[in-house]
């Protein structure tokens, strides 16, 4: 839990950081780059790649949450069917428990 409340601070600090000083560089390449400073058409086109990466991600998701309700209306069709056939041989084996007593008395 700790690790992802740090994961957390690291991101708000780096938003702020970008906020305020320009794009910088993390990883392993803030070790070699340090004082580097994206431009900002450098700046603009990872932006636009990163939209363009999040629009085709929830495009994904939506299409895989699509075909999983698919899918699960046919799993649900397929219950309500078993259901039904239970249904139908009890009121059978009923319908034939009371005809077999009735011709008894």
């Amino acid at each position: 839990m700790e690790d992802l409340e740090q994961c957390f601070e690291d991101q708000t600090n780096r938003r702020n950081s970008e906020a305020h000083h320009g794009y910088y560089l993390f990883g392993e390449e803030k070790n070699k780059f340090s004082d580097n400073i994206l431009s900002e058409e450098e700046l603009a086109l990872r932006k636009e790649i990163e939209i363009e990466i999040e629009n085709e991600l929830e495009e994904e998701i939506k299409q895989e949450l699509g075909h999983l309700a698919f899918r699960l209306r046919g799993l649900y069709r397929h219950k309500m069917a078993r259901m039904n056939i239970c249904q139908k041989r009890r009121t059978i084996k009923q319908r034939e428990g009371h005809g077999g007593e009735s011709n008894k008395h």
